[in-house]
């Protein structure tokens, strides 16, 4: 038998192997692909191999629960250049017990009729949810290369303005639902005349979108997948709060976004989290309140490098800043290891279509090579995050922002919903749950501001990420050294130090162009598989549950 542990299979499959910086796709000479015919390896001559490896069991058993026949709980709506680029993702995600295909975007044109091709993605989606119970849809690649949709939208803010958007909505493939264009004039998603606000607060699937470019930002996706889930350094419990200056009031003075924030996390974040937070706020009064640093380019860098998985932010933003003080070309340059996953109630830069140098959209322009918002290359390169929420448009922080990340925040810590798409389309669905009073203000969600809130905040990055709640403890996976042919039954076995039995653990055994199995470890800590192997290959087997670090080891045939 073999035990392994983190640290003796840290490279998760090869995923984690290289600098952050280094820009190559995972594992480019082996296959990856979870159809990839189970054929005998090159470097075994043919006439050594037993052919028992690939003769029927004489008592007639088959592999049982293979999730390689079952319908994928999760699509990847890839450009035809980029679907082989984007198997290292699914291989990884089938490995954590979500069954996974990558679909180009050709196949998908040929299966669903619609207005548009987002109108043809829509119905494709929604078929898949209704007929094979589908529940994330990861859509890889930018503006160009994967469809969206734009809806025009208007709102007036008290004291603040009129702002009018025809940016991108993302939720237009989660609310699956509503007829987007009822009255069939082509204009989608017109308030009252095609869909209703109760309508739109009932997203069915959980939709990401990674918007890389080419196969480079794609493996440097993949790779920070690998890294948050593997929380090497136990880090999962260490958020990062930053803020900008939201408002002078007369009468009031200075607003730090800050003082919204802290409600929900005083109200919300479990005490471990408020004992690990490090917080970088912007006025002297945020600071005596609530403590830290001043914030400054620099200091956030450093926290991110120092391991910061989650971070949250309120202030503002715009195509070319994350904050204030964060412009793309800080983005580019982060050299984190661990990637974080950044809520931020900032304007704009979540647009992945657009370039936007004004509030009114028929002043902004789209988009034209190197010229990616803040948000993208903060998830497209090889450092920064592995996840954003956020804006499209104008993001209206007090009146419907802070409510959304506050609802966002309970469905991950009240909820227990921590992948982190689900935890958005409920923080859409209960926006107005929050009744926020900042300075003895009321700063209530209208219908008008939930309408517009609902429409720009977005999720760039994987819709099935597990965020961490928790930090993780070590666990060791004990498997056998070998297998072969024939009928077999595998015992794993899954235990924190100390030999203690880790049940309700996920386990995955995967064989790659063979089978995907799943199971949970029971009071013993071990989980049984069984089944019978087409062609000698190794099986990898990874154990995952949200309060364990993930462990992988590597089963080799005889």
């Amino acid at each position: 038998m073999n035990r392994w542990s983190l640290l003796s299979w840290c490279c998760l499959a090869g995923l984690l192997s290289g600098d952050c910086g280094d820009d190559t796709t995972p594992a480019e000479d082996a296959d990856v692909a979870d159809d990839a015919p189970a054929d005998i390896p090159e470097d075994i001559p043919i006439d050594t191999v037993d052919p028992a490896w690939y003769e029927p069991d004489p008592e007639g058993r088959l592999t049982e629960g293979n999730l390689r026949e079952a319908d994928p709980e999760m699509l990847v709506i890839a450009p035809p250049e980029l679907a082989d680029a984007w198997q290292a993702y699914a291989r990884h995600r089938n490995l954590t017990g979500i069954p996974t295909r990558v679909v180009t975007t050709d196949e998908v044109f040929a299966a669903a009729d619609g207005a548009d091709e987002a109108d043809r993605l829509r119905n494709y989606l929604g078929r898949e949810y209704l007929e094979h119970g589908l529940r994330f849809a990861l859509l890889g690649g930018d503006a160009e290369l994967v469809p969206f949709r734009r809806v025009e939208a208007s709102v007036t803010v008290p004291f603040s303005g009129t702002y009018t958007t025809n940016g991108p909505t993302d939720l237009f493939f989660a609310e699956l639902d509503a007829d987007w264009d009822r009255d069939g004039d082509g204009r989608w998603g017109e308030r009252i005349q095609d869909l209703s606000l109760d309508e739109l607060r009932q997203a069915e699937l959980a939709v990401g979108r990674v918007p890389a470019g080419d196969a480079a930002e794609v493996g440097n996706f993949v790779r920070k997948v690998a890294a948050y889930e593997a929380d090497a350094n136990q880090r999962g419990a260490y958020p990062l709060f930053f803020s900008d200056l939201a408002t002078t009031m007369a009468l009031v003075g200075d607003i730090d976004g800050a003082e919204a924030m802290e409600i929900t996390i005083a109200d919300v974040f479990p005490p471990e989290f408020r004992d690990n937070a490090w917080r970088l706020y912007t006025t002297d009064e945020a600071l005596a309140d609530y403590g830290g640093e001043p914030i400054t380019a620099r200091r956030v860098a450093q926290r991110l490098r120092d391991g910061y998985p989650l971070s949250f932010h309120n202030g503002h933003g715009s195509h070319w800043y994350l904050a204030n003080p964060l412009d793309g070309d800080w983005a580019r340059g982060l050299d984190n290891a661990m990637p974080t996953v950044l809520a931020s109630c900032a304007c704009l830069s979540a647009n992945f279509a657009d370039v936007a140098d004004d509030i009114t959209f028929d002043l902004w322009t789209e988009q034209g090579p190197g010229e990616d918002s803040a948000a993208e290359l903060l998830i497209t390169g090889p450092c920064g995050a592995v996840g954003y929420v956020g804006n499209t448009a104008v993001g209206l922080g007090p009146v419907g922002g802070v409510q959304l990340l506050d609802a966002f925040y309970r469905a991950m810590f009240e909820q227990g919903l921590t992948r982190l798409g689900e935890a958005l389309n409920y923080g859409r669905a209960h926006i107005r749950d929050m009744n926020l009073v900042v300075r003895g203000i009321p700063m209530p969600t209208s219908d008008d501001t939930e309408w517009w809130t609902l429409l720009a905040v977005i999720l760039l990055g994987d819709p099935a990420l597990p965020m961490w709640i928790h930090t993780p403890r070590p666990i060791e996976l004990t498997v056998p050294a070998t297998y072969g042919p024939g009928w077999q039954e595998l015992t794993v076995h899954v235990s924190e130090p100390g030999g203690i039995p880790a049940p309700g653990a996920t386990v995955v055994a995967l064989k790659d162009g063979d089978f995907v199995l799943r199971g949970t470890t029971d009071d013993a800590g071990d989980v049984v598989f069984r089944f019978i192997p087409t062609g000698p290959a190794g099986i990898t087997v990874r154990a995952t549950a949200p309060w364990l670090q993930p462990v992988e080891a590597l089963i080799a045939p005889l």
